[in-house]
């Protein structure tokens, strides 16, 4: 069985095996008083868990009770440890052969030298962290395009045929006018259409071929 604590860049094998360790869940309730005192339990939900671990980092190796060989310095595993606490990092406790497997943060941590050894007793309280992420919705104000084949399809741009009239023996400009719009007091649009053909509006002449605007 090992023992790890495991943040993102750091890892910490504990070196040696406390004698015990446990994890502890519960349950949290409200008591509610109802009709003639009697109270009810109201679930709330399941509250975060808690573990405890306590043993030492030995000032040297000792086949005897060291789980492996090459530790570091006592005090280099107590900078580590309270890094993760001044940072806030979460970490996973991770007791193998076990199920268990926990992401965590540090809620406490104290050490202490008692026997001129060198060895650096500990205790560390673990909290289980449990990530909740928020996500935030845009609504979106802008109308939709449409792009490719959901394009409304567009009306061909109609052009207007030309009319022309061909000047007749007795016509004026005020005639071909009321003919066309109503009242012969247009014939400025007609001569204003046709000014490359017409000099003097009071003056044309049979055979001649003006465009109708």
């Amino acid at each position: 069985m090992e023992i790890w604590l495991k943040a993102e860049n750091e890892s910490i094998r504990i070196p040696v095996l406390p004698p015990e360790f446990e994890v502890e869940r519960t349950a949290e309730f409200d008591n509610k008083r109802i009709v003639k005192g009697k109270k009810i339990d109201v679930f709330n939900g399941e509250d975060l868990a808690t573990s405890t671990l306590e043993s030492f980092f030995p000032y040297s190796d000792n086949a005897s009770y060291c789980e492996y060989s090459g530790i570091s310095n006592p005090y280099s595993y107590v900078e580590t440890i309270e890094g993760w606490i001044e940072n806030g990092t979460i970490i996973r406790y991770i007791v193998t052969d076990t199920s268990i497997n926990i992401s965590c943060r540090i809620k406490s941590f104290t050490y202490r030298e008692q026997d001129g050894t060198g060895d650096v007793y500990y205790k560390i309280s673990l909290q289980e962290h449990n990530e909740v992420k928020f996500t935030r919705t845009v609504e979106n104000t802008k109308k939709p395009t449409t792009s490719g084949n959901n394009k409304r399809p567009t009306k061909p741009k109609t052009t207007k045929e030309k009319r022309y009239y061909t000047v007749k023996k007795g016509d004026c400009l005020w005639n071909i006018s009321k003919k066309y719009y109503g009242k012969g007091s247009d014939y400025t649009k007609i001569f204003n259409a046709n000014k490359d053909k017409i000099k003097n509006p009071s003056l044309i002449y049979p055979g001649q071929k003006f465009v109708i605007p």
